[in-house]
């Protein structure tokens, strides 16, 4: 059944803000970072390095690659498709937004510090609960991971106990493991639901991971996206009285959508612009290694200095398309 693996998809961290820390000091024959804090120069805040952050440092995210989840009070949840990692498994969801699939629609499971499950799910009969349209009917491929060497993988000094290796790759978080970079089960993360087969997801009913992170899901389930706004109107919803999380009368308690569109599909005035901090430039390892070495003195214990990816949080510049300022 597509519960049972649901039962452990947890979270992609956007919620950690990074707080106050200090700018590192550089080595000058390598003009490499020193990540002793012993070297560290002065305290500065989060607001004076993205203050100072160049231009080429901000990327945009193209509206075919964000999903709008409208729900029927007309709360939005928006994310990002992850096409570095799942682009067959992205193109489908592109493919059946058009094509105004999951109008009508519900949040029809939300587990406590879990997930929140949507779109079209027969709880009763164990199998998707609308028809694919015939163009989306094709069993999608395995994209759990990829070949590295395939992604521009952005390597962190920290220690992974579930991978080789720890860092980003674009916007999501991400590990390597035996040569194949994976993201990671994080706060915000959008799953594909599926059943045993590890190529039965249809991308007929996701999630949204509302939970701390569950890293043992890595690499055994598909993740496509992750939340860049709204997340806190699924992890706010009624949890489910039933096994699981679901609702045992999803007409009473679930929530229904009112339609799910790529940003391509809406008009400018309704579109969301989202500037990213890229993870591969100065500016973003800077905000990083203020945060591995916080030393505020409202802090009376020793830090740890190694960074779990999962507990930073992309910093972004948002507004609507209509509005003049971010």
């Amino acid at each position: 059944m597509k519960l049972s693996f649901l039962s452990g998809a947890m979270a992609l961290s956007l919620a950690g803000v990074l707080m106050s820390g200090l700018v590192f000091a550089k080595d000058s024959q390598t003009d490499k970072p020193e990540h002793s804090s012993a070297k560290l120069l002065k305290q500065t805040s989060t607001e004076e390095i993205l203050k100072n952050a160049p231009q080429d440092a901000w990327q945009s995210i193209p509206q075919s690659k964000l999903v709008y989840i409208t729900l029927s009070d007309g709360k939005q949840i928006i994310f990002e498709l992850a096409d570095e990692f799942a682009p067959a498994h992205a193109q489908r969801i592109r493919t059946l937004a058009k094509q105004n699939f999951w109008d009508n629609a519900s949040v029809y499971r939300v587990q406590d510090n879990y997930v929140a499950q949507f779109g079209w799910f027969d709880f009763a009969n164990d199998k998707d609960g609308k028809e694919l349209p015939d163009n989306a009917k094709d069993k999608l491929p395995v994209e759990i991971s990829r070949p590295v060497n395939q992604v521009k993988f952005v390597a962190l000094p920290d220690i992974d106990p579930y991978a080789d290796k720890t860092g980003f790759v674009g916007n999501f978080a991400a590990s390597v493991k035996d040569g194949q970079a994976f993201a990671l089960h994080c706060y915000g993360a959008i799953g594909v639901s599926r059943n045993v087969g590890v190529d039965s997801g249809t991308t007929a009913d996701l999630y949204a991971v509302i939970g701390q992170p569950a890293r043992h899901l890595d690499r055994q389930i598909v993740v496509v996206g992750k939340v860049l706004q709204g997340i806190e109107h699924l992890s706010s919803l009624k949890r489910g009285d039933g096994v699981m999380g679901f609702y045992t009368d999803p007409a009473k308690d679930g929530t229904a959508i009112k339609h799910i569109r790529t940003g391509d599909m809406l008009p400018s005035n309704e579109q969301v612009d989202f500037e990213v901090l890229r993870s591969d430039s100065s500016t973003f390892m800077q905000l990083i290694e203020a945060r591995r070495h916080r030393t505020n003195e409202w802090f009376v214990a020793p830090l740890p200095t190694h960074i779990d990816p999962c507990y930073l949080s992309p910093q972004m510049k948002v507004h609507k398309k209509d509005e003049s300022n971010s």
